[in-house]
């Protein structure tokens, strides 16, 4: 079973391998801005780029991060999705043919589609994605080089990152049922000691109530059978409490 240290090791790698997602999305599309001299578009383009990286980043890392809530993923996935929006007009007229630089950020977004939560909203940001790059490569002259460029790099940074991720899904699955056995294990362990204060308490009572019957009879015998009686049941709730689990 997986020991939370090594879970931590297992993170951490991860995330690095991860992080080549990240550089791909920062720098691929980057490389457009050495390749034109328009320094509005550059300027523009730069700030698509820093800010579809930026979200794909957040998105990762909720993904690999158990204690991140679905709440917080959700608003991570919805701004990823809306710079990956705002990066069409930002990021697409970036070097023209020169580079096809949006369809290095469609790669990118396809790859990310897999950590997006649903099944449907997997599919539909990965049919956008290969979508948006169609057009912007049919607006572009190059079609064909947009979405050759689209679904490669989706394919490569899949095949890096899937293996890992895969793995580390396995890992949380391994604690999670290490955690449930555990639990399973203390709960038998209680009930077998429910089980055993029960027969106690049973054969108590049964000593009790014999004893309280002679009394009954035999009022000579009442204030010894009330003594034995006030032991017994003394001794009863001592084995009762010995038994309580600890808070």
């Amino acid at each position: 079973m997986p020991h939370p240290r090594h879970l931590r090791v297992a993170r951490i790698a991860t995330l690095a391998t991860l992080s080549m997602a990240i550089l791909t999305t920062l720098v691929m599309p980057g490389a457009g801005l050495l390749r034109d001299g328009g320094t509005t578009r550059q300027a523009l383009a730069a700030i698509g780029i820093l800010a579809i990286t930026a979200a794909q980043a957040g998105v990762l890392y909720a993904a690999v991060t158990p204690q991140a809530s679905s709440r917080a993923l959700a608003r991570l996935v919805t701004v990823f999705l809306l710079a990956a929006a705002a990066s069409v007009p930002l990021v697409a007229p970036l070097a023209g043919t020169r580079w096809h630089t949006w369809a290095w950020v469609g790669g990118s977004v396809l790859a990310t589609a897999p950590f997006l939560g649903g099944r449907w909203l997997r599919i539909g940001t990965g049919c956008a994605a290969v979508a948006v790059s169609l057009a912007v490569g049919w607006w572009q002259g190059a079609p064909v080089a947009y979405a050759v460029i689209t679904l490669v790099t989706a394919l490569c940074v899949v095949a890096v990152n899937g293996l890992h991720v895969w793995l580390w899904t396995l890992l949380l699955e391994a604690e999670s049922g290490r955690t449930a056995q555990a639990r399973l294990e203390a709960a038998e362990e209680r009930l077998r000691l429910a089980g055993e204060v029960y027969d106690l308490l049973g054969r108590d009572l049964s000593v009790i109530a014999l004893k309280a019957e002679l009394a009954e009879r035999d009022p000579e015998r009442a204030v010894q059978e009330a003594a034995d009686l006030h032991r017994l049941a003394t001794a009863a709730l001592a084995r009762r409490a010995a038994a309580d689990p600890p808070a």
